[in-house]
């Protein structure tokens, strides 16, 4: 195993991909589930370098295929991914307010050459942060 080349890897931009890539698939999960009940979508809108941002959509046609757009791409009601200060902060919005907010760190271990993500203290995985980010804001009318 080549740790030199691993412990290179570890780096905030890494770390910030990681937990996209995991929420672009929960995204697509859960619209691919909604198209079955009531008809709500999201999508990633705005996505660079350290940033990404996650608003409701629709399906609309294009080109004869079904894709989801934002239904406002300025809307306050959304979710912010973003790096900081060299750490992930990821933040879901309403209307009036920061209604939850999260601080991931990353930190190279080099008992398992890992690069891991640390939230509240604790190693999680990218799956972990993307269900605390999108379930506030998913299934927030579903149940």
């Amino acid at each position: 195993m080549n740790w030199v080349q691993k412990r290179a890897e570890c780096t905030i931009q890494k770390s910030f991909e990681s937990i996209v890539d995991r929420i672009r698939k929960d995204i697509k999960t859960f619209n691919n589930l909604q198209t079955r009940f009531d008809g709500r979508f999201i999508v990633i809108h705005k996505e660079h370098s350290g940033f990404a941002k996650v608003v409701k959509a629709h399906i609309v046609l294009d080109d004869g295929k079904q894709v989801p757009m934002p239904i406002d791409k300025d809307s306050p009601h959304c979710i912010t991914v973003e790096i900081k200060d060299s750490k992930i902060y990821a933040e879901v919005h309403t209307e009036k307010s920061t209604e939850f907010s999260l601080i991931v760190e990353r930190k190279w271990n080099s008992e398992t050459l890992t690069c891991d993500l640390i939230h509240d203290g604790k190693v999680k995985q990218p799956w972990n942060i993307s269900e605390s980010i999108l379930e506030p804001f998913i299934f927030e009318q579903t149940e």
